[in-house]
């Protein structure tokens, strides 16, 4: 699966097998005994681990000790080489991640970190999530990982609780809401969504309505990544000016209902309690 990105998500099959392991290796190289989001792939060996990967997927085969989850190898496209790994959780029926792991893990391989891919890699594993008709995606982070913090906020995060991890850490939890544009725009009422476009997020903010107002990224997200926010909802202008004009393919009428259900929409997210430690 891939909207027009550098790396793609692929499952794990058997020809992934010796660039699996020079992926896992470069951890333990670089001192690093844990890989996150890699679905106990740090803990066994290739073969074992693609067969308890594979019985994962099927909510008939899962682990009892698990949720269904699957887990991806993020490939970079021009040389096919394993740049990270990203488990998604179907559900939270499972303590620890209710209270902490949430519904993704992921890391990048030491050598290609601040790259960017792990926010390629979230953008993507929200789309599978998208799939799975899941609308509230947590997921947790060490208070001290300040570049994960970053790919998930960039990513659409909202902190949502600040606490202890089970080893003492402080960490913090956050919520990504999604099939929401930046504008407030519910894409689950595209017919596109899913099947031509990813959301604006995943696609850059490349949407199919620029052939109307010929622009190569829609004005609106563009104002939300440079002033570095998740939505227009943390704006003190919303609405403002570029939400005049609407939808070129609705009536003045539609446009209006659809703005104040934008507005509706993107004041539910920012009434979003924060939680702090104790």
């Amino acid at each position: 699966m891939s909207f027009d990105c550098e790396i793609r998500l692929e499952l794990p099959s058997a020809e992934h097998k010796s660039r699996a392991e020079e992926f896992k290796s470069e951890f333990f190289s670089n001192g690093e005994e844990i890989i996150n989001g890699s679905s106990l792939f740090d803990k066994m060996d290739f073969d074992d681990w693609l067969a308890y990967a594979v019985k994962n997927r099927d909510e008939k085969t899962v682990s009892s000790e698990w949720v269904t989850a699957t887990v991806f190898f993020g490939v970079r496209n021009s040389d096919e080489k394993i740049i990270g790994i990203i488990d998604v959780r179907h559900n939270l029926n499972n303590t620890f991640l209710k209270e902490y792991g949430g519904h993704i893990g992921y890391s990048v391989r030491p050598s290609e970190r601040c790259k960017g891919y792990a926010s390629r890699m979230l953008s993507l594993a929200l789309c599978f999530t998208d799939s799975l008709l899941i609308t509230e995606v947590m997921i947790g982070c060490y208070e001290s990982n300040t570049a994960s913090i970053r790919v998930i906020e960039r990513c659409g995060g909202r902190l949502s609780e600040r606490k202890f991890y089970s080893d003492g850490n402080p960490m913090r939890i956050y919520k990504i809401y999604r099939g929401v544009s930046v504008c407030g725009a519910e894409c689950f009422e595209c017919d596109k969504y899913l099947k031509e476009c990813g959301g604006c997020r995943a696609i850059e903010g490349k949407v199919c309505w620029t052939e109307f107002t010929n622009e190569n990224v829609c004005g609106i997200y563009d104002c939300c990544m440079n002033k570095k926010i998740s939505d227009c909802g943390k704006c003190d202008l919303f609405p403002c000016w570029k939400f005049k004009d609407g939808d070129p393919t609705k009536t003045d009428e539609e446009n209006r209902e659809i703005l104040r259900r934008q507005i509706d929409v993107l004041k539910s997210l920012s009434d979003c309690v924060v939680k702090h430690l104790d």
